[in-house]
């Protein structure tokens, strides 16, 4: 039986199948291995999910899944092995587009609550300050960017 055979009649685990595709790219010479998140239709885009479980992982990109990958799919690959996986685009671009989106939709918010916060003023004083708390508040989250 040759290698290629062989390699193809091993039962492999549907959750092994990057592992089986990088033992094929280096025994027979093709060095290309295609991204985790691209093979499973995961979004460039924040936020950043699992493409094993489908995670949603909170804060800056992809805080956290070092230990989330290690602690829950270290038996489909190392964690090593799927981050050297990921396209540029996966690691990077998403973060920058996604910003730029946040802060187009911040920034509308924001415009929106002024003219609220303005129409409020003289006449009713809680509303007034209501829209003024609202107000604050997206211009922190604005400046969190």
């Amino acid at each position: 039986m040759n290698e290629v055979s062989f390699i193809s009649k091993v039962q492999v685990n549907p959750a092994d199948r990057q592992r089986r595709r990088l033992i094929e790219a280096l025994c027979f010479g093709e060095r290309k291995v295609n991204c985790s998140c691209c093979e499973k239709g995961i979004s460039k885009d924040r936020p950043r999910i699992c493409p094993e479980c489908k995670h949603i992982f909170k804060g800056n990109g992809w805080d956290g899944i070092d230990a989330h990958w290690r602690a829950k799919h270290e038996d489909v690959m190392p964690y090593k092995e799927f981050w050297n996986s990921l396209c540029k685009e996966h690691k990077n671009r998403g973060c920058i587009l996604n910003r730029k989106k946040q802060l187009e939709e911040l920034e509308e918010k924001l415009a929106k609550a002024i003219k609220e916060r303005d129409a409020w003023e003289g006449k009713n004083k809680s509303n007034h300050a209501m829209a003024s708390t609202m107000v604050d508040s997206i211009r922190k989250q604005i400046q969190s960017l």
